[in-house]
């Protein structure tokens, strides 16, 4: 064989070796935060679609409950009205008991006292059904920065609901154990919110360092970044004979 065919051969099967040199590090840039997001169109889903349409939604039922008292006022006294004369025998007779043996309030000084609280609540009904649909919302636009404090609202919220709701799991006629599932539940809900939301902004803070540093010293930075998932580098020291 010709040697010099052999040394083309050998120069075809040679692959070229490819080196990369570090420059430095640079930030990747943000996202948009929310709620500017909210006008980044060309994100859109069919999640945050479906999302506006249910805070649409809820903006008109709160509409609805704050202005149509206002504009009707007699259709909630008469719808009042025909709720007490439709009445059961058993709300009947716990209407009779209580006006005779507490307090006897007149037929009409009732019906607006019972419209006037149903008014009140469909009001509180609409502001928390928009509040629910804000925060809906915020999850289909930022669910990564969202799903924790979501979670922290949820347990605080139950705590505390849960605390003054008339339904408990033990009754609040049994003494002292009534109160201490309230109480109990109470702590356990909100505290664990809590709790998620300082370890969340403490998670947020040391990455935040860890950047920080890494623009300075890189191989440090990467030490900490590698050590916050359980690894670490080691250097494998060569020597030649």
């Amino acid at each position: 064989m010709n040697p010099d065919s052999e040394s083309q051969i050998s120069l075809q099967t040679v692959q070229p070796i490819r080196t990369f040199s570090y420059t430095r590090i640079v930030e990747i840039p943000a996202d948009i935060p929310f709620p500017q997001n909210l006008f980044s169109f060309h994100t859109y889903n069919s999640w945050k679609i479906f999302s506006l349409i249910v805070l649409a939604l809820a903006l008109c039922g709160l509409a609805f409950a704050i202005f149509d008292p206002i504009l009707r006022p007699d259709n909630y006294t008469k719808a009042i009205e025909v709720h007490i004369d439709n009445r059961g025998i058993i709300k009947k007779g716990w209407d009779w008991i209580y006006s005779t043996m507490w307090q006897n309030t007149p037929k009409d000084i009732k019906i607006i006292q019972e419209a006037s609280q149903r008014v009140t609540w469909n009001r509180t009904c609409g502001f928390v059904g928009v509040i629910l649909a804000w925060l809906f919302i915020w999850m289909c636009f930022d669910w990564r920065n969202a799903q924790r404090r979501v979670y922290c609202v949820f347990l605080v919220g139950f705590g505390i609901v849960y605390a003054i709701a008339p339904i408990d799991i033990i009754p609040d006629v049994l003494p002292i154990l009534g109160q201490i599932d309230d109480v109990m539940i109470a702590i356990f809900g909100i505290g664990l919110g809590i709790s998620s939301l300082l370890d969340d902004l403490q998670r947020k803070k040391a990455d935040q360092d860890v950047a920080d540093i890494m623009k300075e010293h890189p191989e440090t930075g990467m030490r900490l970044l590698l050590k916050k998932h359980g690894l670490k580098i080691e250097q494998d020291s060569e020597k030649n004979s």
